[in-house]
């Protein structure tokens, strides 16, 4: 995906970093059962986490996602805590309509590590 975006939108290479998450020694034990997780499933996936308020931006994100999207096969599920009759929940679910990006966007909220 690096080079891609380094390829696609010509930004240079020393610009472009990855962000490895640190995930420990926390593993789930199944898989999330989550359509977009399925085997079959051949779109590219953005995956982002946390709590939907203001300070994270995910307005942001969203726009960015419907600008890859419109050239790359690609999903974007955001993870996190909605509160309920949020102002900014409602405003990231709003944009997402108005885009026309609600079938390759997903909202689930919270979601635990699957059991067994």
């Amino acid at each position: 995906v690096r080079k891609d975006f380094i390829d696609f939108y010509g930004v240079p290479s020393n610009k472009v970093h990855i962000v490895y998450n640190h995930s420990g020694k926390i593993r789930p034990k199944k898989k999330p059962r989550h359509p977009f997780y399925t085997e079959n499933y051949t779109e590219k996936r953005i995956v982002a986490v946390g709590r939907i308020t203001p300070v994270k931006n995910f307005s942001l994100l969203v726009d960015a996602f419907y600008e890859v999207s419109r050239h790359i096969d690609s999903t974007l599920v955001i993870l996190g805590q909605k509160e309920l009759n949020s102002a900014e929940t409602k405003k990231v679910e709003d944009k997402i309509k108005s885009l026309g990006i609600d079938d390759r966007v997903d909202l689930p909220g919270f979601e635990k590590y699957p059991e067994d």
